[in-house]
């Protein structure tokens, strides 16, 4: 939440205030009023005031009183509460719908992935509907994440090449509203919110590949918003054609399907069969497979030292089946990035692997919705 220019009024004071409160208790998981008035500075009767607010608007709870350090003075400790609503954060790409509901103390409550293949947006809005009649839990909120352009203050999906939509508001799929952003976007939030750096990049690794950007602890968007379509730059030495109609973009060497094909794997089975599939045959020691994991490690450091040259971020994140196929590609990717890293021994980059799986870009969705919660708590009691 930021003030609007001119004095602030004692409501947005409040409103600030809460904000400061409700984040003491999520940091610490319980806290006592007296303790929020040493967190904050705020003086006892403020605090006890905002308190009440939050209680009412359904987002603390108190607990049973306990023994204060000993001493033996009955202490009413608060947490956060929420009751049974979720934030539903949902994923939709070429090969599968991911969905994940979160509680408002964190608590992971629903992983569902279902199988697609390239849906429309009709049927992903079927899909959704159907996800939150199954979950029948009251809604923080609901966040779709899309591999493409997207343009969040709207809520729509301006260009999603793989998936063949162009130009899809989904704000009114649901009664309560429905938020959206990019897949990489959410995903760079949720490894944030696990522990990355303030500053790092994060590749998705599905059918398509996009960058999140994580700079100074806020996502990067760019001047126009659709900043880390990174999948999408040409690449020396490669004529692939890519999904969305242009030839040697990195996402058509380094994508799943060009993995796929590389490996001889039949087309048509589901993300995690495809991923799996490659993984045993790796496993198994079967040459064309380890010849083509190599050779997708070159590619793939290739562009990924075209990002670390121009962000230069503290961590490098490789999500999706980059992660899963990481021990067979790792040797080459690194040779790659040491030679062409310029400020690799000044400022070296760290990789990690993730471990959020496909689950990364829906979590960070479920995220972003519990983060507006967080940063602007008492809208939820004017609503």
């Amino acid at each position: 939440m930021a003030f609007a220019d001119g004095p602030a009024t004692p409501a947005t004071v409040r409103r600030h205030n809460a904000r400061i409160v409700l984040g003491k208790v999520r940091a610490h998981g319980t806290r006592s009023r007296a303790d929020l008035a040493r967190d904050t500075g705020l003086v006892k009767a403020a605090v006890s005031a905002i308190v009440a607010d939050l209680i009412e608007a359904g987002l603390l709870a108190e607990t049973a009183p306990a023994a204060d350090g000993g001493r033996g003075r009955p202490v009413t400790l608060l947490r956060l509460d929420g009751g049974p609503a979720v934030a539903l954060g949902v994923e939709i790409n070429v090969d599968f719908v991911n969905a994940v509901a979160v509680t408002l103390s964190g608590e992971v409550v629903l992983r569902e992935r279902i199988a697609a293949r390239a849906p429309s947006p009709e049927e992903a809005r079927a899909t959704l509907t159907a996800l939150v009649d199954r979950l029948d839990r009251p809604l923080l909120g609901v966040c779709l994440a899309v591999p493409g352009l997207v343009d969040p203050d709207t809520a729509t999906v301006r260009h999603a090449p793989n998936l063949r939509w162009r130009d899809v508001r989904v704000a009114d799929w649901l009664p309560g509203g429905v938020g959206c952003d990019n897949d990489a976007n959410l995903a760079v939030v949720a490894e944030h919110r696990r522990g990355s750096p303030v500053d790092s990049a994060y590749l998705t690794g599905t059918i398509g590949i996009g960058a999140g950007l994580l700079l100074n602890g806020r996502v990067y968007r760019g001047g126009f918003g659709y900043a880390g379509e990174i999948g999408h730059m040409p690449i020396a030495g490669s004529h692939a054609r890519c999904g969305c109609g242009r030839t040697g973009c990195w996402e058509a060497v380094v994508g799943l399907e060009a993995l796929r094909q590389r490996t001889a794997l039949a087309a048509g089975d589901r993300y995690d069969d495809k991923v799996a599939a490659i993984a045993q045959r790796a496993e198994a020691g079967e040459p064309r497979v380890l010849d083509a994991l190599r050779e997708h490690g070159v590619w793939l450091g290739r562009g990924a030292a075209v990002l670390i040259n121009l962000v230069n971020p503290r961590a490098l994140i490789l999500g999706g089946f980059f992660a899963d196929l990481a021990p067979w590609f790792l040797d080459t990717f690194r040779a790659e990035l040491d030679a062409h890293v310029l400020a690799a021994d000044l400022a070296p980059c760290e990789l990690r692997l993730s471990t959020l799986g496909v689950s990364a870009a829906s979590l960070g969705a479920a995220d972003l919705v519990l983060n507006r919660i967080f940063a602007d708590p008492l809208v939820r009691r004017q609503n």
